[in-house]
């Protein structure tokens, strides 16, 4: 995982041009051991996202640029992305399913007295949780492949 620093829980970056809304979501992580980078918009945030390692994306539906499903699809054609949560006051079904089918972890709807920013901390460590265990999965797969090919090689030889 990225994080780095021990007091440092995860490293996230959050893709939202309303301030307020970012200002809050910054606030409400930062107090929980978060560290958070902010993105104004998709193309912002991709370039934040190439530069830096994160444990986790969090993004906007409504931004300009680049919206939030217009990132999942470039984060779709990238190999080893981070998790993704799309936080918006979008309840779509379809944009939700779009979203899913895109590769976002989670959906939570952002709207007045919806209680979005106490339940984040929850869906974030289930999302880092579930990248962990499809990464240690992976190299679990791929010691498995050598060991067989080991064995093979053994038995051929």
């Amino acid at each position: 995982m990225p994080t780095s620093s021990p007091n440092v829980r995860a490293r996230i970056l959050y893709m939202e041009d309303d301030a307020t809304s970012a200002l809050l979501f910054r606030r409400r992580l930062e107090r929980d051991g978060y560290h958070v980078d902010i993105a104004v918009d998709g193309e912002a945030g991709l370039a934040l996202l190439a530069d830096a390692a994160y444990d986790l994306v969090a993004l906007d539906y409504h931004m300009p640029k680049l919206d939030g499903l217009g990132v999942l699809q470039v984060l779709a054609g990238q190999i080893d992305t981070p998790p993704v949560i799309m936080i918006t006051s979008e309840n779509d079904t379809q944009t939700v399913l779009e979203a899913m089918r895109l590769g976002a972890y989670d959906y939570l709807i952002k709207a007045p007295n919806s209680g979005h920013l106490l339940l984040l901390p929850g869906v974030i460590e289930r999302s880092l949780a579930k990248r962990r265990l499809e990464v240690e999965q992976r190299r679990t797969i791929e010691e498995l492949h050598t060991q067989n090919r080991e064995i093979w090689r053994s038995s051929t030889a």
